[in-house]
C-alpha cells in the first residue's frame, strides 16, 4: 500500500472509530438512564442494587451514569432484580 493511500485507510478508519465510540457512547447514556429508573421504582440505591449483583457501587453508578456499559453475565440478574424486560432495557420495544 502506498504512503497516500495509507494515510486515507487511516483517516477513514479513525472517523469510523469515533463514529463508532459516539454511538457506544449513547447507548450506554440510555441503558443508564432505564437502569437508575427501574432502580429507583424498585426503591433500591446504588448500593443495594451492588450488593446484589456482588459488584462495588463504583461500577454500577459508572452504567448508571453512562461511562460504561454492563457485561452480558450481569444484565441476566439485573433484569431479574429490577423485574424490567431485556428489550427495555436495550430499546428494543
Amino acid at each position: 500500500m502506498a504512503i497516500g493511500e495509507e494515510l486515507k485507510y487511516q483517516r477513514v478508519n479513525k472517523k469510523y472509530s469515533q463514529s463508532l465510540l459516539a454511538e457506544n457512547t449513547a447507548t450506554a447514556k440510555r441503558i443508564g438512564q432505564k437502569l437508575a429508573r427501574a432502580r429507583k421504582t424498585m426503591g433500591l440505591t446504588q448500593k443495594e442494587m451492588a450488593k446484589k449483583l456482588t459488584i462495588p457501587q463504583s461500577t454500577y453508578a459508572n452504567w448508571e451514569q453512562g461511562r460504561r456499559e454492563p457485561p452480558l453475565y450481569y444484565i441476566y440478574n439485573i433484569v431479574l432484580i429490577l423485574e424490567i424486560d431485556f428489550n427495555y432495557l436495550f430499546g428494543f420495544v
